[in-house]
């Protein structure tokens, strides 16, 4: 009998470490990854702002026929701080649509940089305005669907991801719960209980650290991502903004799964030495 109990016990531990390493990985990402937050301050970490802000002169100097003589225009009006209000906007409601708030991608506001320039060029009569915009950027549409940019399969897979994701959470949490009432009702000393529920809090915290260190690895070698940048600098984006983009962008979620790791192997620590040491005083 007794060595019946043990083995459940020993699956238990595994099973409740496994669980915890889960709810471990669904804090770090719900606290970065599903913040639009985080991605502001990786976008501003990485300088990003200003490199979009410079893509954009790029692609109006050379695919718009007279684009160039609006560029001293521009460089006035889509300052870094403005860009990155837009985005965030942008952003906001791309985020709405992943959590299925809205059943529609967010529209790109293009006229709001035609207003922008339209309150800049006080000086110029507003019918003379309006010519000059419209030789600048007559090829230009005033709102750009994502749909007319390219596919957007990945944002429909990401919105259902993310659905799959919450309704995940809950069941992680519940089957954790009933994890921890079987243990107790086997072990029944609480003490033993704290013991290995420290151990399987211990493990997690080193599960995670090894997946943190497996992702690493795995996507700054990934061929996906490295296609994936080779697209953008067709793109005329420049490839050092975009590694150092997923560098850094893969370093803020790493260090939070770090930290929520460390704070398990402390917290695991912590309960079996204050167990042992409760058990040592009662001897």
């Amino acid at each position: 009998m007794k060595a019946i109990q043990t083995l459940v016990t020993a699956v238990l531990i595994v099973v409740i470490a496994i669980n915890l390493t889960a709810i471990g990985l669904v804090l770090a990402i719900n606290t970065t990854l599903m913040r639009l937050e985080f991605y502001d301050s990786i976008f501003l970490k990485s300088h990003f702002y200003g490199q979009i802000r410079q893509w954009l002169f790029s692609r109006v100097s050379t695919e718009l026929p007279n684009g160039r003589e609006a560029i001293p225009y521009l460089e006035e009006v889509l300052t870094e701080t403005w860009l990155r209000q837009e985005m965030l906007s942008l952003g906001r409601q791309l985020f709405m649509f992943l959590r299925a708030e809205t059943g529609q991608l967010p529209i790109v506001p293009i006229y709001k940089m035609f207003d922008e320039l339209n309150e800049y060029m006080r000086e110029v009569p507003p019918e003379q305005r309006e010519k000059l915009i419209n030789y600048w950027f007559g090829a230009v549409p005033e709102k750009v669907r994502f749909q007319d940019i390219g596919s957007v399969e990945i944002f429909w897979s990401v919105r259902k991801l993310a659905n799959t994701f919450q309704r995940g959470v809950w069941i992680i949490v519940g089957t954790l719960v009933i994890l921890a009432g079987i243990f107790v009702l086997i072990l029944r000393g609480w003490r033993n209980v704290l013991v290995w529920l420290g151990a399987s809090l211990a493990a997690a915290g080193g599960i995670i650290i090894e997946i943190g260190l497996f992702l690493n690895w795995a996507v700054m070698n990934s061929g996906t991502m490295q296609a994936w940048t080779t697209r953008m600098v067709k793109q005329m984006f420049p490839q050092h903004a975009i590694e150092l983009l997923i560098k850094v962008l893969l370093d803020g979620f790493l260090n939070r799964s770090y930290l929520i790791a460390f704070l398990f192997v402390v917290s695991g620590g912590l309960m079996i030495h204050f167990c042992c040491s409760e058990k040592k005083s009662l001897e």
